[in-house]
């Protein structure tokens, strides 16, 4: 006759421990989600600042327009020479750089030290924009949402 009230609290504890376990993994795989949401919209809003800068030059713009994006480039350059990723590559055409016989491209630097061969090219195109000459600026972005070129023609 002891048996009966004695099962009933064993089948309560079990019943609860299960609840509470239960609850842990809710608790655990929500606040996991909150995290990664958290990151993936900070990643997002490092994205839009960091593409602001630029995105104020996108279309037809004067060749003064284009001289100041060129000035901004060799600054973000600078400043984020041990973040690589933050460095655009530049295409001209080859109506911008008369040297070239197809145009240029200004690829990326792949570490830091290249970041002054990169600034080193950029100030060659900037010395051939002509300021009263209009030219067509877009952008390529890469998969995280940053601008990972910049599309220049006359």
């Amino acid at each position: 006759m002891n048996d009966g009230p004695n099962a009933i609290t064993i089948v309560g504890a079990v019943f609860l421990g299960i609840i509470l376990v239960g609850a842990c993994i809710l608790l655990f795989t929500n606040a996991q989600k909150s995290i990664t949401g958290d990151v993936d919209s900070f990643s997002a809003r490092e994205a839009e600042a960091f593409n602001s800068q630029f995105e104020t030059f996108s279309g037809k713009k004067k060749g003064t327009d284009l001289s100041l994006l060129i000035t901004r480039l060799i600054a973000n350059a600078n400043n984020n020479s041990n973040m690589i990723e933050k460095i655009p590559a530049v295409t001209v055409s080859n109506k911008i750089n008369k040297d070239a016989q197809k145009g240029e491209t200004v690829d990326s630097p792949e570490n830091s030290s290249e970041v002054k061969r990169y600034n080193q090219k950029l100030v060659t195109i900037k010395q051939n924009i002509e300021d009263k000459h209009e030219y067509n600026i877009e952008f390529n972005y890469n998969t995280s949402g940053f601008i990972s070129e910049f599309v220049i023609t006359y």
